[in-house]
């Protein structure tokens, strides 16, 4: 896969990983009102991507806030205009909880792990692939 990691002195970053129309993108640090240049350039380079499948990868967020909460919303909407399928994973029981209830994220698209994330997310592109043939 292809990686690039971004960081900034906010303490977030995020790493993407990209290969066969599969990407992954790992959210790292606080998802803080301080933030905005970096989810900025995140949603910037995932514009210049071809991709299917998207995951978001949560294990390594540690808080997120409002300004996070709408990064994550406009995160969402860039990918859904890409990827029929999206899922979310690595989120502690309290930000699953959390992002659910506010409508941030969809219950079906929680997933384990990454790796269980892409499995089943490429496994369903593939099936709509072979009934659009």
């Amino acid at each position: 896969m292809e990686n690039a990691e971004n960081s900034s002195t906010t303490g977030f970053s995020y790493l993407i990983a990209e290969k066969n129309k599969l990407l992954a993108i790992t959210l790292i640090g606080p998802l803080s009102d301080s933030g905005q240049s970096q989810y900025d350039q995140c949603l910037l380079e995932i514009s210049k991507l071809e991709f299917v499948v998207a995951v978001i990868n949560f294990r390594e967020v540690t808080v997120i806030e409002n300004h996070g909460l709408q990064f994550l919303a406009n995160l969402q909407r860039a990918l859904r205009k890409k990827a029929p399928e999206l899922g979310i994973c690595g989120l502690s029981p309290y930000l699953r909880d959390e992002l659910t209830k506010s409508g941030v994220t969809r219950f079906g698209e929680i997933y384990n792990n990454l790796r269980d994330a892409l499995v089943r997310l490429n496994a369903k592109a593939a099936g709509v692939k072979k009934q659009a043939a």
